[in-house]
């Protein structure tokens, strides 16, 4: 891909000559070493299964950590009017009152209550997950 092709595909890019001239250069530059280098794992390359096992753990502790005060807002709307009793949440509410509302009631770190137990469960999980990609991986590639 030249420029002048590059630039009828991307047309809609600002004009600005320093920064677009920039932009471009860093684009081709990084288009030819992921071209010349092949960006493939040789074949040879081997992951352990424990630090296969550790980074599912960890990127599902993330993911899991990252969606926690959502989670903790969708079980206390569904509490809500129950026998359990839980009105945190206002009478009209949304998620940014929801979450206003958690906070006022327990402090930041109340968004997360609860998340421990779902991080020993999706810790685990993700790990074993992982571990059955990459074998399968192997086994089918």
């Amino acid at each position: 891909v030249d420029f002048h092709e590059w630039l009828r595909l991307f047309g809609f890019v600002p004009l600005d000559k320093t920064g677009f001239s920039l932009w471009f250069s860093v684009w081709q530059r990084q288009s030819h070493r992921t071209a010349t280098e092949n960006n493939i794992l040789p074949n040879d390359y081997y992951l352990s299964p424990l630090m296969t096992f550790t980074a599912g753990s960890v990127a599902g502790i993330v993911s899991r950590s990252c969606t926690a005060p959502l989670e903790r807002l969708k079980v206390l709307a569904q509490l809500r009017g129950s026998s359990i009793g839980v009105d945190l949440l206002p009478r009209r509410w949304g998620i940014m009152s929801g979450l206003n509302a958690m906070i006022r009631d327990g402090g930041f770190f109340s968004l997360f209550r609860g998340n421990l137990t779902n991080c020993l469960k999706v810790g685990p999980q993700g790990g074993i997950q992982w571990i059955v990609f990459e074998n399968l991986k192997q086994f089918l590639g």
